[in-house]
């Protein structure tokens, strides 16, 4: 009903049989505290319903553990388990949404599939819908797990890694995903492997179907704060602004034709390495005037970078493909006027 609370605590439990949903009749709370307390669906679990006020809010602290899907059961209090049988998509079990504004905060660590030949999946999607994991995410622990955000959607957590076969993270539009800053690396070769050369369907690793299915957008990240943080945004836009503009053109002439640098330095295939390649891929989304003191503060740095750069818009006019880039990269038009910003 609109406003309950169900507090968990004192070893208590509270298992469904079937499918459970928190919040779907108005505003819902959750409590699982204390020493071998446990809310357990056998099911899928679902937090927030599909009309405005339907929101649930969630919360475990030590001791506390929530368990999803027929096969999660077996683990340690305190853990958080998403895992069923049945494979993922077939709505039988093992499916955990977090929904409308939604959140969970669970207080240590959650893992998405639990065994070999076992599936979990995690869906957090809406404005300030968001999971918060206090220590691991395991995605896939030796089964197939997947993990999706978007439209608003956020997930934090300490660390994560993955543990299992074609298992995944997919950040599509409006979705945010952050981890401690001592998972930059993973990070950046966990998107490398959703990246696959260009097309944004590895097997496993952090990937995007809204990437994939338009090959002007990406995902970006920034390590700042003491976090880690992927978005997914526009190929090029290296500060996460949500537009690609001069001072993204900045950042990679910065660093142009060297290696060793990140997304925030113009690397935005992911390889290392600040180039050609890179140059194409922000001139795709580059749709802005330079003036005079722009081209001559470019140039600054010696070389012939804006030489580079009218090859570059010559190729981003011509090659929809990312793949393709190095094709054509010999391809050299003058030309540096474009129209207003583009933005997401």
């Amino acid at each position: 009903s609109p406003g309950a609370t169900l507090a968990i605590s004192n070893a208590g439990r509270f298992d469904a049989t079937g499918s459970y949903t928190v919040g779907a009749s108005g505003a819902g709370t959750v409590t699982v505290t204390g020493a071998n307390s446990r809310l357990r669906t056998q099911r899928d679990m679902t937090l927030g319903g599909s009309s405005a006020g339907q929101v649930a809010n969630v919360t475990t602290t030590t001791g506390g553990s929530i368990f999803v899907g027929d096969n999660a059961l077996g683990f340690v209090t305190d853990w958080m388990v998403i895992s069923d049988n049945n494979a993922i998509g077939s709505g039988l079990g093992g499916k955990l949404t977090i929904q409308n504004g939604s959140t969970l905060n669970h207080h240590s660590r959650v893992i998405v599939s639990s065994f070999t030949n076992t599936f979990g999946e995690v869906q957090v999607t809406g404005a300030n819908s968001q999971f918060t994991i206090g220590e691991l995410l395991i995605v896939g622990n030796n089964g197939t797990g997947l993990v999706t955000v978007s439209a608003g959607g956020k997930i934090k957590t300490d660390t994560f890694q993955f543990s299992g076969p074609n298992s995944k993270i997919v950040i599509n539009a409006g979705g945010v995903f952050e981890a401690n800053s001592s998972m930059t690396d993973r990070v950046r070769t966990s998107l490398l492997a959703g990246f696959n050369g260009g097309n944004w369907l590895g097997a496993s690793g952090i990937t995007s179907s809204d990437a994939a299915a338009n090959t002007t957008r990406s995902l970006g990240y920034v390590d700042a704060n003491g976090l880690v943080t992927v978005k997914f945004t526009l190929g090029g836009d290296a500060n996460l602004s949500n537009n690609v503009d001069f001072n993204d053109l900045v950042l990679l002439a910065r660093n142009f034709n060297q290696g060793s640098k990140f997304w925030i330095q113009g690397d935005f295939n992911y390889n290392g390495l600040v180039d050609f390649n890179d140059l194409v891929i922000l001139a795709r989304n580059f749709n802005s005037v330079l003036s005079g003191g722009q081209i001559q503060q470019l140039n600054s740095g010696g070389g012939d970078f804006m030489q580079e750069w009218d090859r570059a818009l010559a190729v981003a006019a011509t090659v929809p493909e990312p793949t393709t880039l190095t094709l054509l990269a010999g391809t050299c038009v003058l030309g540096i006027r474009r129209r207003g910003k583009k933005q997401m």
